[in-house]
């Protein structure tokens, strides 16, 4: 990443949208000196967290403001990060073509749509979702990532992976040579964010594509769950829709709501609600929901330890912030159903 690429984009942006530095800086958290830094290229490592503040701020994809998808400001070392293949028209043009036959075939699959020839939607045999692996799955990623920071951005994570390629819903309709608003209906209920199994088309193997102009938190939810797709290797065709949709949400909310945060505010006295735990992971009362209908997953002690560790120092200094606030919480206190079922550290 070049960090006065990156700086003035960040200030061509700013200037588009007929703003100040005053006028941004306070709402992205950041002082006015440190706002000039960046646009200088000072500052080499922008924090993934500040980085979606300035975006938000500015109305813009973090992508975009970091010029390429698969910059090295996004990885671990830890982490394979090839990156994906750049997309042809002819590629592109070839999954749209797929994907219009396989809307037309399968109209109500809204989940991880195959884009190869001849390939069916479920499957004869089915098998029980595995909360359990998708669990697990997202507790490794937050561990392999070292996230000790909410709310938890996936995209990042979604960009180390080799293979994938990330856009708005936009961009690829620019690419496809489609309008926006007949491209978006092609992806059926899940208008927020979808994934497609390319199956090798020009090297890729998921196409995941995102509403930019949803919320934040909405975005970073859908993207979980498309990461979910991603991560446990769904490819439209060995599980059924209903399995692919279960692990995926399993794991969408195990990654931006992890147990042991709620774990360390339930240690901590602090009741646990709404407002609580939307200042310290995000999530909003349709997440709080939909938690409430994922069955309690098993979980290796170890790992809900490790991850604790590594939140616990954030989830304190706001815990200590709330308990000084001179204010009266009156968000009703939250129930998860089962979410919190076979936690055992």
């Amino acid at each position: 990443m070049n960090p006065v690429e990156v700086g003035n984009r960040i200030k061509a942006r700013r200037i588009a949208l007929y703003k100040t530095v005053d006028d941004v800086c306070e709402q992205a958290g950041v002082s006015r000196s440190t706002w000039y830094r960046y646009e200088k290229g000072e500052i080499e490592n922008i924090s993934t967290k500040t980085m979606s503040n300035i975006a938000k701020v500015l109305n813009a994809d973090p992508i975009d403001l970091l010029g390429i998808a698969e910059d090295e400001f996004t990885r671990k070392p830890s982490v394979p990060a090839e990156p994906a293949p750049a997309l042809s028209e002819r590629d592109i043009d070839a999954i749209v073509r797929r994907v219009i036959g396989y809307r037309a075939q399968n109209p109500d699959n809204v989940e991880t749509r195959p884009v190869s020839p001849g390939l069916a939607p479920d499957v004869e045999k089915e098998t029980a979702p595995d909360y359990d692996g998708a669990a697990t799955a997202a507790m490794e990623l937050l561990s392999i990532h070292e996230i000790t920071e909410t709310p938890i951005n996936p995209l990042p994570i979604m960009l180390s992976y080799p293979g994938v390629r990330v856009m708005p819903y936009t961009r690829m309709a620019s690419e496809a040579g489609m309008d926006r608003e007949d491209f978006i209906p092609l992806f059926g209920t899940n208008q927020d964010a979808a994934t497609f199994h390319c199956a090798g088309i020009g090297g890729v193997k998921y196409v995941v594509v995102y509403n930019m102009r949803l919320p934040y938190e909405i975005i970073w939810r859908a993207i979980a769950r498309e990461l979910g797709h991603v991560v446990l290797g769904h490819d439209g065709v060995t599980r059924s829709n209903a399995v692919r949709r279960e692990e995926a949400l399993c794991f969408a909310h195990h990654l931006i709501c992890p147990r042991p945060i709620l774990q360390l505010i339930k240690e901590s006295k602090t009741p646990l609600t709404m407002n609580v735990l939307a200042n310290t992971t995000g999530c909003s009362e349709e997440c709080v929901d939909q938690m409430r209908l994922i069955p309690g997953a098993a979980v290796a002690p170890e790992l809900n330890r490790k991850i604790k560790s590594q939140f616990a120092r954030g989830i304190s200094e706001y815990l200590r912030f709330h308990a000084a606030a001179p204010r009266r919480d009156a968000s009703p206190l939250l129930d998860f159903g089962s979410y919190m079922d076979n936690y055992k550290e």
